[in-house]
């Protein structure tokens, strides 16, 4: 395996590598030779045709070329005859992407790997077109279940942590590609929300003993019995109040009620004990 950053002559190594192992008797059709690319696979096969052409028709060229191999004794003949079994071989060869390689493995063994009919790799393009067909499938009404809609709506929410995005497709698409990738990663749904696994000592967490929605009226209810706040004193924690109400994970707590709910928490024995002063 070849490992460099782009520039770094990875076509270079690898063509020597390629023609080294052909002066040395490999069989073309035995040497798999793999890129990320269909470009670089393309530079890479024409690299190799060029190198041993034009050492095969000028001594020159052999010698600098047999150096580049580490075969010093290789002449022109022997470029001439590892060209000729090259061509030969041609659609035998084992040269292109990865992607490529293991699609033609996968169309051999396909029964093996539970894989029924013919199928392909999408290119960009396809592989887009799936999506927004996917896209137009989820937000149709007969799409998707209501429920599970929302679910997805809601997470998306969560993760915009409250804010807003008038690029609502761009994001949202972004979005999903992230969760399919996790999802691809690992499908089984024992490693979703398995508690056990994310805590196996059990979860430290605290349960909140009440639901929001209760505590919050409870809230409301004590403010309203107050009549030692005055008015600019009711009107913060009022308004608190409606941010807790509104508030979501995810979003923030505080709100503009910050100063004062730090301030609070910060003395909650004074207030304990109506010690507390709001100033």
């Amino acid at each position: 395996m070849i490992r460099a950053s782009a520039g770094a002559g990875k076509t270079y190594q690898l063509v020597n590598r390629y023609i080294r192992l052909l002066l040395c008797g490999q069989a073309p059709a035995r040497i798999v030779a793999l890129t990320f690319t269909r470009k670089a696979a393309g530079e890479f096969f024409s690299g190799i045709l060029k190198k041993l052409a034009e050492a095969a028709q000028d001594a020159g060229k052999a010698k600098l070329l047999s150096s580049e191999i580490q075969i010093p004794e290789a002449t022109t003949a022997d470029f001439s005859v590892a060209l000729r079994r090259l061509l030969d071989s041609m659609p035998q060869l084992a040269l292109g992407t990865i992607d490529g390689f293991f699609n033609r493995v996968l169309g051999m063994f396909s029964l093996e790997y539970g894989l029924s009919g013919e199928f392909e790799i999408m290119d960009d393009f396809s592989a887009e077109q799936a999506r927004l067909q996917v896209m137009e499938q989820l937000f149709a009404a007969e799409g998707a279940r209501p429920e599970d809609r929302e679910a997805l709506i809601k997470s998306y929410q969560l993760v915009l942590a409250g804010k807003q995005d008038r690029r609502f497709y761009e994001t949202f698409e972004s979005y999903l590609r992230e969760c399919h990738n996790l999802f691809r990663r690992n499908p089984r749904a024992e490693f979703w929300g398995a508690d056990k696994k994310i805590w196996p000592q059990g979860n430290s967490w605290p349960e909140a003993k009440q639901n929001k929605s209760d505590l919050i009226d409870e809230f409301r209810a004590e403010l309203e019995e107050q009549s030692d706040f005055n008015d600019r004193l009711q009107t913060a924690w009022t308004k608190i109040v409606e941010h807790l109400e509104q508030w979501e994970p995810g979003k923030d707590l505080l709100g503009g009620g910050g100063v004062l709910l730090k301030s609070a928490i910060k003395s909650i024995a004074d207030l304990e004990t109506d010690t507390w002063q709001f100033t």
